[in-house]
């Protein structure tokens, strides 16, 4: 049941147009991080659990970075495992195999195995340990580099078309140094929308997630939705998040 083929090539099916959200929330979750990298609990279990939740299709979004993962061989047990759950639970739930890939430098490349770049259906861009930086930590950086240095690593990414979606845009500055500016946010999604990249809503991140998804239907952007969980509790938190609002705002 292994899906071959990044999702990009099918994108009618697997994104969904910022300005089509008020006709119905997808039941996805496209971040999902398990056991095997700093996650809290196994891949089964979270399955298990989205279908509780009633979802319709999940992808998991392991860590490429080795310093997250658990073991020397992880990749191969993701493999396994999901491949595992794809066959036991065909029929309940649609599962795939995506990587959170972070960028490594300011033109797009990003942290990728030739195995990894060959089993995974999806890659989820992302700006974590922002290039160049020389061994500084983000959270040690002043507010106005690391603003600058999470826009060019996004802006890379975001003409990459090798990447299928990016991930919690201006996130990694938030969290650490400071808010990151409405109009930079604006530009990557601009310029990612026109190399035909998804933009993911990420309610952790992106708050208030009205405003956030407004920019996205103005700029005619295509979504996924991740609720970038580590634990069972946040499976699906996203999705609920946004319906929610969606359905107040009627």
């Amino acid at each position: 049941m292994s899906f071959v083929g990044r999702l990009s090539n099918n994108s009618s099916k697997y994104f969904i147009p910022a300005k089509d959200l008020k006709n119905g929330v997808p039941k996805w979750d496209y971040h999902l991080h398990s056991d095997l990298t700093d996650g809290q609990d196994s891949i089964a279990s979270i399955v298990k659990h989205s279908i509780l939740l009633r979802l319709e299709r999940i992808i998991f979004t392991e860590h490429t970075e080795p310093w997250l993962t658990k073991t020397q061989d992880w990749f191969r047990e993701y493999s396994n495992q999901v491949n595992a759950c794809q066959e036991e639970y065909h029929g309940k739930i649609e599962i795939l195999m995506g990587l959170e890939v972070p960028a490594i430098d300011f033109i797009g490349n990003f942290e990728l195995s030739d195995q990894m770049d060959k089993e995974a259906c999806f890659l989820l861009g992302a700006a974590h340990r922002y290039p160049e930086i020389e061994g500084r930590r983000v959270r040690d950086l002043p507010k106005d580099e690391a603003i600058d240095l999470e826009f060019r690593t996004l802006m890379g990414l975001a003409q990459n078309p090798d990447i299928d979606a990016i991930a919690h845009i201006g996130g990694t500055c938030q969290k650490y140094c400071g808010p990151f500016p409405e109009e930079l946010s604006r530009e990557v999604i601009r310029t990612a929308t026109r190399t035909g990249i998804a933009i993911e809503i990420n309610h952790r991140y992106h708050q208030p997630l009205e405003r956030f998804l407004k920019i996205c239907v103005e700029e005619q952007a295509r979504i996924t939705i991740g609720s970038n969980a580590h634990s069972l509790p946040e499976v699906g938190a996203a999705t609920l998040e946004l319906k929610t609002l969606l359905e107040d705002g009627k």
